[in-house]
């Protein structure tokens, strides 16, 4: 994972800042911090689309084989986020779901030709999207990673104003101005033999950070 921090220093003194509970005269550094991270997933969110004909009698046999070869498609917890089922003039029941399920990088490989494979007449599976979109709980981890640095970041800041301006200094607030997420690059459908596109995350987190400075009377 690449890691950059990148900082913008605004800093000013107030005669007139905060005062801590001993009362003794302060002011205060204010410090814009921004901390920037790459997040690669684990894992691609697959959209599948099968369709089938059948007859009626036919058809839980049919949705048992749809399991089933979602399964040989790709061994994932599959998830059916739409069904819609009908009858035709000639009497034969149709019905088409889309399921979408993460699976590994190396699940990956040769899914569109799998996909052909595992069709049938009467049966057939279509890979539809490979989004490698990170997970909401990859997000928030790179999030909570990017607040921790910028937490080290201004006790260090504090601690080496101290040292520089020869008083106690101490970090007073840290407000953080909300997550920035760009997506830099996704799967391509349009080049299935060359194999899915990892898509790099990029998240940045920015903070106001107070740093109370003592000025001694």
């Amino acid at each position: 994972m690449i890691l950059r921090v990148f900082m913008v220093i605004a800093i000013f003194l107030s005669l007139s800042g905060v005062s801590p509970a001993d009362e003794v005269k302060g002011g205060v550094i204010t410090l814009t911090l921004s901390h920037e991270q790459w997040v690669m997933a684990e894992t691609a969110r697959v959209v599948v689309n099968v369709s089938s004909i059948g007859k009626e009698e036919e058809m839980a046999g049919i949705r048992l084989e749809v399991l089933k070869t979602l399964e040989r498609l790709a061994q994932t917890e599959w998830h059916i986020t739409s069904y819609q089922r009908s009858r035709d003039q000639t009497g034969l029941t149709r019905f088409n779901l889309v399921a979408e399920g993460r699976v590994p990088e190396k699940g990956l490989n040769n899914l569109y030709q799998r996909a052909e494979e595992l069709s049938r007449a009467g049966l057939q599976l279509r890979v539809m999207e490979i989004d490698y979109s990170p997970t909401v709980e990859e997000m928030e981890n790179a999030m909570a990673e990017a607040r921790r640095r910028i937490y080290e970041r201004a006790f260090f800041e504090a601690e080496n104003a101290s040292k520089i301006l020869r008083t106690k200094c101490r970090v007073l607030e840290v407000n953080f101005l909300g997550e920035e997420t760009t997506p830099v690059r996704k799967a391509m459908e349009a080049y299935p033999a060359a194999g899915p596109i990892k898509r790099a995350d990029r998240v940045v987190v920015r903070a106001i950070v107070k740093i109370w400075v003592a000025i001694e009377k």
